[in-house]
């Protein structure tokens, strides 16, 4: 994935949300910040993103649906990224099942994220490539 494609942050932390946000603005992406699954998915809708960076733990609209649902939108290679700290066996697989390309554990580093925008098939140091296998 290429700087000035629209990236989406959603995480209910505003500030890892903002700051995350702000780094890869400062790689040359173009980026909206939300801290709800619902206000992603709205933003999804009309914005087309090329990438979603989502936290697992939302409230509301849990991470695992907001990817289901995402899914579901006519969004051509939508690249879904999870950052959580739900970092078990069993999220990690429920993350896949729910349509995630990548799973990162928090605290994750922000250079595994960028380089898996860069080049969704990488090998990213502390993350785990759960679909692009498939593709």
């Amino acid at each position: 994935m290429n700087p000035k494609q629209r990236i989406i942050v959603c995480d209910d932390q505003k500030d890892s949300a903002s700051t995350l946000a702000e780094v890869l603005r400062l790689s040359g992406y173009e980026v909206f910040s939300c801290f709800d699954g619902v206000a992603c998915l709205e933003k999804a809708k009309t914005w087309e993103p090329h990438a979603a960076i989502v936290d697992i733990g939302l409230p509301g609209l849990t991470g695992y649906d907001l990817a289901r649902a995402l899914r579901a939108l006519p969004l051509e290679n939508l690249l879904l990224i999870a950052v959580t700290a739900y970092g078990s066996p069993e999220h990690v697989k429920e993350a896949k099942l729910a349509g995630f390309d990548w799973h990162f554990q928090k605290p994750a580093r922000v250079s595994s994220i960028i380089d898996v925008l860069r080049d969704p098939g990488s090998v990213a140091y502390a993350g785990t490539r759960l679909r692009l296998a498939d593709k």
